[in-house]
């Protein structure tokens, strides 16, 4: 979960100029699809205020935008300048984002003055999004299991997720690939990390439905479990619950 702090006003549009500030253009206008938005409802992200709690709607690497009540949606001028923080995955960061549209009580900020580590934060926001967005079942067929059925999706950035399903249509065992790591949970089995040889080499990855936890396993950390959700969440596999289940009890 996110949380977005709206610490303070620090440079107002009513400073730069007395007369009333039109509005931009509404939704539609061009520079507001710069960038792939991505939709965090269901990561619920929270953005506060001094007062109030709002609801994060889109997040791109440029920006956000939020639900927000009445009265704030009369107090944010289209050019004001907020000093912001955010805390994610425990970690705090400080930035300055402009209000840019307003719309229906939706509010839209811009980053101004991004630095290197915004940048990787907003990057790491979307990213997960992005990959779950990206995943398509391709025809897969296990050799080692004899019964039920098994299914490969297959995404972005060398991500492969792979599920073994009981002939009850079960979720019995997964398998998350990113790159040349890899998250195992078996029924009744603790999730375990371990890493591939060549991120290209999948013909054996099956045996991880059945293999226990090797000696060269290791736990998985919160931030890789919590990466792994956020793709899951973004995505349209079949069994998510169940494997969203098993990554929560983890985290």
């Amino acid at each position: 979960m996110m949380k977005l702090h709206l610490i303070n006003l620090i440079n107002s549009s009513s400073q730069k100029d007395e007369k009333p500030h039109p509005l931009p253009p509404p939704i539609e206008k061009e520079d507001r699809r710069r960038e792939e938005r991505h939709n965090v409802q269901e990561k619920h992200m929270t953005f506060r205020s001094k007062e109030e709690i709002f609801s994060v709607n889109d997040v791109s690497k440029n920006g956000f935008n939020a639900k927000v009540s009445e009265r704030a949606f009369g107090e944010l001028k289209p050019e004001d300048v907020y000093l912001c923080k955010i805390r994610y995955l425990g970690e705090q960061y400080t930035f300055k984002a402009c209000v840019k549209w307003k719309k229906d009580k939706n509010v839209g900020f811009e980053l101004t003055e991004k630095d290197h580590e915004i940048n990787t934060l907003f990057v790491r926001l979307t990213l997960p999004i992005k990959i779950g967005k990206s995943l398509v079942e391709i025809d897969y067929d296990s050799s080692l299991i004899r019964s039920g059925t098994t299914h490969r999706y297959s995404g972005l950035d060398h991500t492969n997720i792979y599920l073994s399903v009981s002939e009850r249509n079960e979720l019995q065992a997964w398998i998350i690939q990113l790159k040349k790591r890899i998250l195992v949970w078996q029924s009744n089995e603790k999730i375990y990390q371990t890493l591939l040889a060549d991120e290209n080499d999948l013909e054996n990855i099956d045996k991880y439905f059945l293999l226990k936890a090797p000696n060269s396993s290791s736990e998985p950390t919160k931030e890789h479990t919590l990466l792994c959700l956020d793709i899951v969440e973004a995505s349209k596999i079949s069994h998510k619950e169940s494997i969203r289940a098993s990554l929560e009890y983890k985290k």
